[in-house]
């Protein structure tokens, strides 16, 4: 009689982005709590992603927008983190 042995292997990853400057905090609607924002340009730096691309995927809610202060969109950093394995 054979014995079959199975191995699960679970990771996980933790992601920190840090800013120069000013750490904007918005209120996000759909998270319901106040949490980091980023603007759409820092976004598509940190994924070096185009910034089109981030802007497309705020319009398909795949990013949370937060607020668009003086023509300035931020996104909220605690949708980055459930967005991670649709962006790469």
């Amino acid at each position: 009689m054979k014995r079959r042995i199975e191995v699960v292997r679970e990771t996980h990853e933790i992601t920190i982005i840090r800013t120069n400057g000013n750490r904007q905090k918005h209120f996000c609607e759909n998270c319901r709590q106040n949490v980091s924002a980023f603007t759409p340009a820092q976004i598509a730096s940190f994924f070096q992603k185009d910034v089109r691309e981030i802007c497309r995927m705020i319009e398909a809610e795949i990013f949370h927008l937060v607020s668009a202060e003086r023509g300035i969109a931020f996104i909220c950093g605690k949708s980055l983190n459930n967005s991670c394995r649709e962006i790469n």
